[in-house]
């Protein structure tokens, strides 16, 4: 199921890609995050897949596969720490976690690395439409049927 549902997200991104012409929405990456946040155990085999499937999706958007490691690294490694520390039960936390990741991956990939102009309004609605579709996500994970 997890499978199914990294491969969708993976063609809706690559979908809204070849609509826009412009990497706009992170589906992909939303769900990696709830993947990270709200499982106690991570099986390292399901970050492979992510790892994977986000450098395509890397390679298709840019050009070059590999800007997902500047968070994907981070957030494998810290996941412990940020569980530990922070209540990731409500969803509060993950609005939060994720508009400062986007933020992060905005400035530090397409501003630093692919010296492109940053718009304010994009930004935001790239934060609000993972957010929504986080929300659509989690509403999916009631019961633990992840």
């Amino acid at each position: 199921m997890i499978i199914l549902n990294i491969l969708a997200l993976f063609f809706v991104d690559l979908l809204a890609f070849t609509i826009f012409n412009k990497p706009i929405f992170s589906f992909l990456f939303a769900y990696f995050l709830l993947f990270i946040l709200y499982n106690k155990i991570v099986n390292f085999k399901y970050k492979i897949l992510f790892l994977v499937f986000l450098f395509l999706q890397d390679y298709v958007f840019y050009g070059a596969s590999g800007y997902c490691l500047v968070y994907f690294i981070f957030v494998s490694l810290f996941d412990v720490k940020i569980k530990r520390i922070f209540s990731v039960e409500s969803g509060a936390f993950y609005i939060v976690f994720l508009s400062i990741i986007i933020l992060l991956r905005l400035y530090f990939i397409d501003f630093l690395l692919l010296h492109r102009n940053i718009y304010t309004h994009s930004t935001l609605i790239d934060i609000f439409i993972s957010i929504l579709s986080g929300s659509l996500i989690l509403l999916g994970m009631r019961g633990n049927r992840f």
